[in-house]
């Protein structure tokens, strides 16, 4: 596995912490089937038996080290995460993990005063605790302050604390620290959140958001909030695949890759103008993607030769040390 970017806290995982990195692989030689990266941490999910490691910032219990670790500030190689195995899946929020087990319950741990660890209390957590009620899980995803759990029956499942709508239960404020199911959101196969908003993408290819709004990033083609589900018009075509970062939200589909949202420093794909874009726009000049990952400025694209490419703000792994923007898509080295 290999990282690049801003490693202030180790959050790379090659043993050293500096302000940003080429591409770099981590230490310890494990392989990873998952991996999730919040702000200044990230974890994985080890190939074979599903154990889970963390490293990176620890002031939030981000690492799952137990009680024995609090006083621990980062960790600059990748240390397992305690009481934790069988792990599937893997999300980040912005200072806490959740993962999905083989026996689809839902542990998390980090930052909790929000709700968003789903265990019922609002108390942050230095080992994994179990979402309440929820043992059909088969994928998880993580926002600023909320989570949202996808069941077996492709339904959707959320909790934290939302200011915007994030949890999808008709109200636009409220804290909830147990999941609550979406009542009319039916047949997802993926979840993806971002800042303040959520997103689901249907078996029928179709993308559904709620939430935050001010961006357009919902892709409905306004800027209003929703407390509910709306139906996103993010590009043409049948969508794939599915990411949403801050203020932004990115749709793989049969047509190509659309963003819509936050278009600073071009993160949209295509132009730097205008700054905020509530009509889809196609990233420039890639047709072959077959994976998109969202990050803070970032937008990643996994193409069908196995090559990298990003765009947007961010370390984008092509020889310049620096943070910088790119208005369409730069291959990463290897």
């Amino acid at each position: 596995m290999a990282c690049w970017g801003e490693d202030s806290d180790g959050q790379i995982g090659d043993g050293a912490a500096f302000a940003n990195r080429q591409v770099t692989d981590v230490i310890g030689g494990h392989r990873f089937s998952a991996i999730a990266t919040a702000n200044r941490a990230t974890c994985g999910v080890r190939s074979g038996d599903g154990a889970v490691f963390c490293w990176g910032d620890n002031a939030h219990w981000q690492l799952g080290q137990g009680p024995s670790s609090t006083s621990l500030a980062s960790a600059d190689t990748p240390l397992q995460v305690v009481t934790l195995a069988g792990a599937q899946a893997i999300a980040a929020g912005f200072y806490h993990f959740c993962a999905v087990l083989s026996d689809g319950r839902v542990a998390c741990w980090g930052e909790g005063s929000s709700g968003e660890l789903g265990d019922g209390r609002r108390t942050s957590a230095n080992t994994p605790v179990f979402v309440s009620g929820i043992s059909d899980a088969v994928d998880v995803s993580a926002g600023r302050t909320h989570t949202c759990v996808l069941h077996r029956d492709s339904t959707v499942s959320c909790f934290g604390t939302q200011a915007n709508g994030e949890l999808g239960d008709g109200a636009a404020t409220g804290r909830r620290s147990t999941p609550y199911r979406l009542p009319f959101l039916i047949g997802v196969v993926e979840l993806e959140l971002g800042d303040g908003h959520s997103c689901a993408r249907t078996r029928a290819g179709e993308i559904y958001c709620w939430g935050l709004n001010g961006a357009g990033q919902l892709g409905d083609g306004t800027t209003s909030d929703a407390q509910s589900p709306r139906l996103s018009r993010l590009g043409t075509g049948r969508a794939t695949d599915l990411c949403a970062g801050r203020d932004v939200t990115c749709a793989l589909r049969d047509t190509g890759v659309w963003c819509v949202g936050t278009n600073l420093h071009g993160s949209l794909g295509a132009s730097t103008t205008p700054v905020l874009e509530r009509l889809p726009v196609r990233v420039f000049g890639l047709t072959d993607a077959v994976h998109i990952a969202c990050g803070m400025g970032l937008i990643c694209a996994l193409r069908a030769t196995g090559s990298v490419d990003c765009w947007g703000h961010g370390a984008m792994g092509d020889g310049n040390f620096a943070a910088h923007p790119s208005v369409g898509p730069v291959g990463v080295l290897p």
